[in-house]
């Protein structure tokens, strides 16, 4: 975590990435800006923890976030549909990262999808 002056987070680029996938896995399941932004930020004030610490390579951040996001899903949608949420925002994290360094080889972005849900449980 970087701290501003004043005391602060300095919000930076993992920030940024966390934020984008909460809110892509939130939109996916209720089809609502509006709802998923308010699940996005009621998560971010359940877990002040993820603005210390929003790195979503790191295998403990991601199973809490993934964790939170299907804990705050479950009563109106299935843990299918869940899935299928988390999926599509780990191929969306995963395609920027690999656009952003110049590359689209498929079968390794799907390798890199696999590799980053391979480990997540819905609760």
């Amino acid at each position: 975590m970087v701290v501003a002056p004043g005391g602060g987070v300095d919000w930076g680029d993992q920030h940024d990435r966390l934020l984008t996938f909460v809110f892509r896995v939130f939109d996916c399941c209720v089809r609502d800006a509006d709802a998923a932004s308010a699940l996005t930020v009621e998560l971010f004030a359940r877990h002040h923890q993820l603005v210390d610490s929003p790195d979503l390579d790191d295998a403990d951040t991601r199973a809490l976030v993934v964790g939170a996001m299907s804990a705050a899903l479950r009563e109106r949608f299935s843990r299918a549909a869940i899935r299928v949420a988390v999926g599509h925002a780990a191929w969306q994290d995963r395609m920027a990262a690999v656009t952003g360094a110049g590359t689209t080889e498929w079968h390794g972005l799907l390798a890199s999808v696999r590799a980053f849900t391979r480990d997540l449980r819905l609760t």
